[in-house]
């Protein structure tokens, strides 16, 4: 048995520069930098180096080492998808099976996707499994093994091709990686590895029952891959002798099947099945000889056949006498199945991932929107407990507290506002203020011009697009810039959003600052300028010592002091709450394979935040408490000392309202300040992914621009419609009569056209008296000699001398003189010179004019005019 094996051709790329985008999208989308991930990029692009562009040697280091390569891409592809949206490398894979040479161009496809990526390296994957199948020893057991595992190892991997990778493109770039071709191979190779156990049965000498289970299957496993390989255009893409190499194969083990299972027969002494079963086995290897021309034969396995049938005929003829049933008649051989498809092993513990440390897209994403949700939820309580905040410090600052009770003792200005004034000038006072407002302006329109400019190229990009989509219709295939672009403009809307916030935050603020300014100016002063513009306290306002009421106000601040220090602590725990979400997601992608972001977002949402969110309730509800015993213990002051009726409550409550004004302005600056520099970042992230799309978008247009020119120029041009044909007349049509009638029609008048002499055709002879005199036959033989009246005159020997002049008549203005180095041939004529009038006559000659020289006469044949001739006799 001939061992004949098929196996593809590998695909062949391109080399593609990895580092640049990579490296960007790092920078642009994760914390970490694009220094700490250099060297792991350099890594992957040399590891795609020696796997995909240089063809890998056909053993198992080989395979190892582009399996590591498949499993790093498909690792990257969950960190950092190459697509047009995301990182933007364009791959370019030639077809396997294309007729042309790889330096001639040949059947290709570029696209921007990893999907396609993995596509073309699994099926180099599977071509490499199976040439190292075919290149084995199946004269040994290990060698036949090896062949059936790699065998089953390529047609798992044509058929993860088909049903994992390929579902994810939209349309086959080239028809080596399409459907029908991939379900064709997976179905040949499943065949071959088949046929490597059903060898291994038969050097094992297993029994012919087993082996003609096994052939059988192989048989099947054949013509249902003949089948596969002759649908459609597929049938296009074999090599010469591939699909009567399959058939043939199809036909050799029904053979084998057959004579296997006639040889149970006659050890049975079922003489006439056994005898059929030979006859089907040899027609059925004549059909394998037919089909396998030089490339697959029977040789091997015919003649035991034959010797068999005749021995097994023999006794039966003679011996047994046993009736020999038809073909139809026989039973079906049952099938023994072995090979099936082994699909590609998932990553060993031995392989490293280069970018393990980088979050996976899907959980990258789900965390951002955990964040956002987050973001909001804290937000939201840290402003309900700011809110509570102002609301009970503006109703202290309404009762003058706690400075009203400050005012035992004489004090020209009470501690309280002596520590608030302490505060500010600790904080840089009101010109820290200045200068921090003075900023925002700068940060709002830094931010501002680039959001337009971001605008602006997407704008630019799409009008482009459009343009050339209207010009080149169909031809232009590639994703509109709309469909491309519609993620990047909603975060441009958001940040815009965010801006106009923003905007809107600093309008509030400068009002608010403008309103206290005067206050935190007074209140930022030393204590002696502070005491001068505050005015004095009446005797009617002086407390009592020991007072009760007092005292009870002074515990009541005291809690007051207590539950700001509380919501400090609990705004910190907000915005410092530790989760483990990002744990959550990738178990989740582990084990489920997608991640639920919504309710596990939720449920995390519940698990860390209900309870600080119960703390904010129970502190406005205290709040609320503590406002109302508050009011109560102010108002049994106020019935206790009276009120101040010079003017010192109100300045007290102003001084102690711009401190906590300065205090929230202070803080809203330095958040506008971080927000417009946190949104300077997110921009220029942002922007530099507009950069990366728009200079590919760019590439990608000059390589469709280039290709359509290519293919407008190759394309065969387009006759122009024929003349139509014009409609008989009809109207003043003449009179028919009979032709004997007619008079004789008139021979067109001829107009005179140049003649146009062929190359094959002799020129045009002259007249009898223009023929010219033959010349010399050979240099050995003297010349003729003329007539004594036609002897020629010596040429002139010296240089110097001048040549004969002609008559007026015969001048010729335009002709150049003969060269001086010329050679002279002694004949009757002086040599032609085309196009010029004739040389004068020999001296003593008389002038004669031939008669094409003649006025009015036609121009002679050749085109110019004779030479001289001598007058007739």
């Amino acid at each position: 048995m001939a061992a004949t094996f098929l196996a593809p051709a590998a695909k062949r790329t391109q080399t593609v520069d990895l580092s640049a985008p990579l490296l960007r999208f790092i920078n642009s989308h994760y914390d970490a930098t694009s220094a700490d991930y250099r060297e792991a990029v350099s890594e992957l692009n040399s590891l795609r180096e020696a796997t995909v562009v240089r063809t890998p040697d056909k053993h198992e280091a080989g395979l190892d080492l582009i399996c590591r390569y498949y499993h790093q891409l498909v690792s990257l592809q969950a960190r950092m998808p190459i697509s047009e949206k995301d990182v933007n490398i364009k791959f370019t894979w030639y077809d396997a099976f294309s007729k042309e040479g790889f330096l001639s161009g040949g059947r290709k496809a570029s696209m921007i996707s990893g999907v396609y990526e993995q596509c073309a390296v699994l099926f180099n994957i599977g071509s490499l499994q199976a040439h190292i199948a075919k290149s084995q020893n199946y004269q040994s057991d290990e060698g036949i093994k090896n062949a059936c595992k790699h065998f089953q190892g390529a047609s798992g991997t044509f058929q993860q091709l088909r049903e994992v990778v390929y579902s994810d493109l939209q349309s086959p770039p080239t028809p080596d990686v399409s459907a029908e071709c991939t379900t064709a191979l997976q179905s040949l190779m499943l065949a071959q590895a088949q046929e490597a156990f059903c060898k291994k049965a038969l050097k094992d000498k297993m029994k012919d029952a087993i082996v003609a289970k096994i052939a059988m299957q192989a048989s099947d496993l054949f013509a249902d891959a003949a089948n596969n390989m002759q649908v459609g255009q597929v049938k296009s893409l074999w090599e010469k002798g591939w699909i009567s190499t399959v058939v043939a194969k199809q036909h050799y083990y029904h053979g084998l099947a057959q004579y296997k299972m006639g040889c149970v027969a006659r050890d049975d002494k079922s003489f006439g099945p056994a005898i059929a079963r030979m006859q089907v086995a040899l027609s059925q290897l004549q059909e394998c000889d037919r089909y396998g021309d030089n490339m697959f034969s029977s040789r091997d396995l015919q003649p035991a056949v034959l010797r068999d049938h005749q021995a097994v005929k023999k006794d039966n003829d003679f011996i047994y006498n046993d009736r020999v049933p038809a073909p139809s008649s026989l039973d079906a051989i049952s099938k023994a199945t072995v090979a099936k498809p082994i699909r590609l092993a998932a990553p060993s513990s031995n392989f490293v991932d280069l970018f393990v440390n980088l979050l996976p897209v899907d959980v990258n994403r789900a965390v951002a929107s955990y964040n956002d949700k987050r973001d909001g939820l804290v937000t939201l309580e840290i402003q309900k407990l700011k809110e509570a905040t102002q609301e009970i410090n503006a109703i202290l600052n309404s009762l003058n507290l706690p400075a009203c009770i400050e005012e035992g003792g004489g004090v020209d200005v009470p501690q309280s506002l002596l520590e608030k004034g302490v505060t500010l000038r600790e904080k840089g006072g009101v010109a820290n203020l200045h200068t921090m407002m003075s900023e925002l302006p700068e940060l709002l329109q830094r931010n501002k011009e680039i959001i337009n400019e971001v605008i602006r190229s997407l704008d630019e990009e799409e009008r482009d697009d459009t343009a050339l989509r209207d010009r080149f219709k169909d031809k232009w295939k590639r994703t509109e810039s709309a469909k491309l672009t519609e993620e990047l403009r909603t975060q441009v809307k958001k940040y815009q959003t965010h801006l106009h916030s923003a905007e809107q935050a600093d309008t509030t603020v400068q009002s608010k600052y403008d309103q206290h300014i005067q206050m935190m100016v007074l209140l930022c002063k030393p204590a002696d300028e502070l005491a001068q513009q505050i005015p004095k306290p009446t005797k009617q306002a002086a407390i009592a010592t020991g007072s009760k009421v007092v005292a009870d106000l002074r515990l009541l601040m005291d809690e007051v002091a207590a539950l700001n220090k509380q919501r400090d602590s609990l705004i910190n725990g907000l915005r410092e709450q530790p989760d483990d979400i990002v744990t959550k997601f990738l178990t989740a992608l582990k084990e489920e394979g997608v991640i639920d972001e919504v309710s596990l977002s939720d449920a995390q949402l519940s698990l860390v935040y209900d309870p600080l969110k119960r703390q904010v309730e129970e502190s406005m509800q205290s709040q609320q408490q503590l406002v109302a015993r508050i009011q109560s213990a102010h108002q049994s002051f106020v019935q206790e000392c009276g009120q101040d009726s010079s003017g010192r409550d109100e300045m007290l409550r102003n001084l102690a309202s711009s401190h906590d004004a300065f205090i929230e302005i202070h803080g809203n600056l330095q958040e506008g300040t971080k927000f417009y520099n946190n949104l300077t970042t997110l921009l220029v992230k942002l922007q530099s992914r507009v950069n990366d799309l728009l200079f590919a978008r760019s590439t990608e247009k000059d390589g469709l621009l280039k290709d359509l020119q290519t293919s407008l120029a190759q394309a065969p041009m387009e006759q122009p419609p024929p003349r139509p044909t014009p409609a008989p007349r009809t109207q003043h049509s003449p009179k028919i009569t009979p032709a004997a009638q007619q008079p004789a029609a008139t021979p067109p008048v001829q107009q005179y056209a140049p003649p146009q002499v062929a190359a094959s055709m002799p020129p045009p002879q002259r007249p009898p008296m223009m023929q010219q005199h033959p010349p010399p036959v050979a240099a050995s033989m003297p010349p003729p000699q003329r007539p004594p009246m036609m002897q020629q005159h010596p040429p002139p020997v010296a240089a110097s001398m001048p040549p004969p002049q002609r008559p007026p008549m015969m001048q010729q203005p335009t002709a150049p003189p003969p060269p001086a180095a010329a050679p002279y041939y002694p004949q009757y004529y002086a040599p032609q010179q085309p196009y010029m009038y004739p040389p004068p006559p020999p001296q003593g000659y008389p002038m004669y004019m031939s008669p094409y020289q003649q006025p009015g006469a036609p121009p002679p044949p050749g085109g110019h005019y004779p030479y001289y001739q001598p007058p007739p006799r």
